[in-house]
Protein backbone atom coordinates (compact mmCIF):
# COMPACT_ATOMS: atom_id res chain seq x y z
CA UNK A 1 0.00 0.00 0.00
CA UNK A 2 2.54 2.14 0.41
CA UNK A 3 4.50 1.86 -2.90
CA UNK A 4 0.64 3.19 -4.19
CA UNK A 5 0.87 6.17 -1.76
CA UNK A 6 4.18 7.28 -3.02
CA UNK A 7 3.58 7.24 -6.43
CA UNK A 8 0.45 9.04 -6.05
CA UNK A 9 2.38 11.32 -4.08
CA UNK A 10 5.18 11.66 -6.86
CA UNK A 11 1.79 11.70 -9.54
CA UNK A 12 0.88 15.19 -7.80
CA UNK A 13 4.48 16.54 -7.61
CA UNK A 14 5.44 15.49 -11.39
CA UNK A 15 2.11 16.78 -12.69
CA UNK A 16 2.73 20.16 -10.64
CA UNK A 17 6.41 20.81 -11.76
CA UNK A 18 5.42 19.79 -15.32
CA UNK A 19 1.95 22.76 -14.87
CA UNK A 20 4.77 25.34 -14.04
CA UNK A 21 7.59 24.25 -16.20
CA UNK A 22 5.95 22.33 -19.29
CA UNK A 23 9.13 21.52 -20.91
CA UNK A 24 10.73 19.97 -18.06
CA UNK A 25 12.53 16.81 -19.25
CA UNK A 26 12.92 15.38 -15.76
CA UNK A 27 9.55 15.97 -14.99
CA UNK A 28 8.17 14.29 -17.61
CA UNK A 29 10.29 11.56 -17.38
CA UNK A 30 9.38 10.77 -13.79
CA UNK A 31 5.80 11.50 -14.63
CA UNK A 32 5.96 8.83 -17.73
CA UNK A 33 8.18 6.21 -15.58
CA UNK A 34 5.18 6.48 -13.09
CA UNK A 35 2.49 5.55 -16.11
CA UNK A 36 4.36 3.06 -17.23
CA UNK A 37 5.36 1.29 -13.67
CA UNK A 38 1.34 1.58 -13.40
CA UNK A 39 0.48 -0.43 -17.17
CA UNK A 40 -0.97 3.36 -18.38
CA UNK A 41 0.86 3.33 -21.50
CA UNK A 42 -0.81 5.72 -23.74
CA UNK A 43 -0.33 8.25 -20.91
CA UNK A 44 3.23 7.32 -20.55
CA UNK A 45 3.32 7.42 -24.30
CA UNK A 46 1.60 11.45 -24.49
CA UNK A 47 4.25 12.66 -21.54
CA UNK A 48 7.01 11.20 -23.32
CA UNK A 49 6.23 12.38 -27.10
CA UNK A 50 6.06 16.04 -25.56
CA UNK A 51 9.44 15.45 -23.80
CA UNK A 52 10.46 14.75 -27.19
CA UNK A 53 9.02 17.82 -29.07
CA UNK A 54 10.74 19.81 -26.44
CA UNK A 55 13.99 17.92 -26.37
CA UNK A 56 14.39 16.09 -29.81
CA UNK A 57 17.68 15.21 -28.60
CA UNK A 58 17.36 13.29 -25.48
CA UNK A 59 18.46 10.05 -25.86
CA UNK A 60 16.80 9.33 -22.65
CA UNK A 61 13.24 9.98 -23.69
CA UNK A 62 13.51 8.63 -27.32
CA UNK A 63 14.42 5.50 -25.59
CA UNK A 64 11.84 5.26 -23.16
CA UNK A 65 8.98 6.68 -25.83
CA UNK A 66 10.77 3.79 -28.05
CA UNK A 67 9.75 1.49 -25.10
CA UNK A 68 6.62 1.85 -24.64
CA UNK A 69 5.94 2.16 -28.32
CA UNK A 70 7.40 -1.28 -28.79
CA UNK A 71 5.07 -2.62 -25.84
CA UNK A 72 2.05 -1.04 -27.47
CA UNK A 73 3.21 -3.69 -30.60
CA UNK A 74 4.29 -1.25 -33.19
CA UNK A 75 7.85 -2.27 -33.43
CA UNK A 76 8.60 -0.39 -36.93
CA UNK A 77 7.69 2.36 -35.38
CA UNK A 78 9.69 2.04 -32.36
CA UNK A 79 12.54 0.59 -34.23
CA UNK A 80 12.74 3.91 -35.97
CA UNK A 81 12.62 5.94 -32.38
CA UNK A 82 15.09 3.81 -30.97
CA UNK A 83 17.64 4.45 -34.22
CA UNK A 84 17.48 8.18 -33.63
CA UNK A 85 18.63 7.13 -29.65
CA UNK A 86 21.52 5.26 -30.75
CA UNK A 87 22.14 8.03 -33.45
CA UNK A 88 22.83 10.32 -30.44
CA UNK A 89 25.42 8.15 -28.63
CA UNK A 90 26.65 9.90 -25.01
CA UNK A 91 26.12 8.14 -21.81
CA UNK A 92 22.84 6.57 -22.66
CA UNK A 93 24.15 4.90 -25.74
CA UNK A 94 24.47 1.69 -24.35
CA UNK A 95 21.24 1.91 -22.47
CA UNK A 96 19.64 2.84 -26.43
CA UNK A 97 21.37 -0.21 -27.85
CA UNK A 98 20.14 -2.52 -25.49
CA UNK A 99 16.51 -1.74 -25.83
CA UNK A 100 16.86 -1.64 -29.82
CA UNK A 101 18.11 -4.94 -29.27
CA UNK A 102 15.17 -6.10 -27.15
CA UNK A 103 13.07 -4.25 -29.98
CA UNK A 104 14.73 -6.23 -33.10
CA UNK A 105 14.67 -9.54 -31.00
CA UNK A 106 11.01 -9.34 -31.19
CA UNK A 107 10.54 -8.32 -34.44
CA UNK A 108 11.87 -11.11 -34.99
CA UNK A 109 9.99 -13.81 -33.19
CA UNK A 110 6.41 -12.30 -34.34
CA UNK A 111 8.28 -13.10 -38.36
Amino acid sequence: MAHVADRTAARKAYGALLLRWPESLNGAIGLSNIDYAEGDLQAAESVLRDAVKHHPKSAVALNNLAQVVADQNRNEEALSLIEEAVALGGPFASAAEQTRAQIRKKMAAQQ
